[in-house]
This record gives structure tokens, C-alpha cells and sequence, in this order.
């Protein structure tokens, strides 16, 4: 099951590394979609669940609905997608820039990516840990510096199904 789920995950390594040469100002979100979709088709795969792309302001919705929305410079590109592989699911949220990013956008990418490392030193720390607590540091971070807290979990674990436990909540 594990060697099924790391190829799931290879996978959608693969999706991703191909996506980024396709991502460029003037391409819309939907386009993106169908690129992943036609990949995932190609490797005898399907998507585990809808693909998100989002583009500018709508990067900030986390179940956004995919439109016709056009890429800008400037913009955020969260893409979130997974590859269903042999029966087995990968998932993964990625967050690039179009063009150069503001102080703002760094200061928010940074601290997203500090707040996972303490999480990930969290769960690897050998000791047991609840699933809320590793949430709780992830959350408390972004709090910390200055930000919201997030409208969602922190996480979840993959299999046949996209979203099964542990949830990191």
C-alpha cells in the first residue's frame, strides 16, 4: 500500500514539474486543469479529486471553484491536485508566483513554509503527538506573525480515499 501511494505521489511530482512550464501570464485556469487532466490521462492515471487552480485573489479561497480566470504578473498560483494511481491517492497544494513577488507575498510564503517545517519537526520529533497539537503549532505560528488563522485543517493522510486519517485538526 505505502510503495502504491509513494507512486501516486511520484506522480503527481511528475504533473507538477510539467504544469510549471505551462503556467504563463495570459494563460487561464481551466487551461491549466485540462493540461493536468490530459497528464494524468497519458500515465494511466485520473485526478484523485477536482483540481483547483487559482489565480490572483482567488488563490485565497480554499475550495475554489476553477474559472476562466486569466493569469497576470503579479498574481499567486496555488494549484492543489493529486494523481489516483493503481487505486491509491496522491494530494498536493503548491503555491508559485507569476513574476516577482511583493515583500507581502514572501513575508505570507515564508511563514507558510516555517509553519510546516515546525509542524513536519512536530511529527517527526519521535515522541507522540496528537493530531490537534501538530495543527495547534502550524496554526499558532501563522498567528504569531500577524496573519489570520487558517480557514481549514492542517492536513490529512491519503490511500484509496483523497482525504483519510489521521486529520490534522
Amino acid at each position: 500500500e505505502i510503495e502504491r501511494i509513494e507512486k501516486a505521489s511520484q506522480l503527481g511530482d511528475l504533473a507538477f514539474d510539467y504544469i510549471l512550464s505551462k503556467i504563463k501570464t495570459g494563460v487561464s485556469e481551466k487551461e491549466i486543469t485540462k493540461l493536468l487532466r490530459a497528464f494524468f490521462k497519458e500515465n494511466n492515471a485520473k485526478s484523485s479529486f477536482p483540481i483547483i487552480v487559482a489565480f490572483g485573489k482567488n488563490s485565497s479561497e480554499v475550495h475554489h471553484k476553477t474559472n476562466y480566470s486569466i493569469l497576470k504578473k503579479g498574481d499567486i498560483v496555488m494549484l492543489d491536485f493529486g494523481a489516483k494511481l493503481d487505486g491509491y491517492c496522491s494530494d498536493m497544494t503548491r503555491t508559485i508566483f507569476s513574476g516577482k513577488p511583493s515583500s507581502k507575498q514572501k513575508k505570507m510564503y515564508k511563514t507558510v513554509l516555517k509553519a510546516q517545517q515546525k509542524a513536519i519537526g512536530c511529527i517527526n520529533s519521535k515522541k507522540i503527538v496528537r493530531a490537534s497539537d501538530v495543527d495547534k503549532i502550524a496554526r499558532d505560528y501563522i498567528i504569531a506573525q500577524g496573519f489570520p488563522t487558517m480557514p481549514h485543517s492542517l492536513g490529512h493522510g491519503i490511500g484509496k480515499k483523497v482525504h483519510q486519517a489521521p486529520h490534522l485538526s
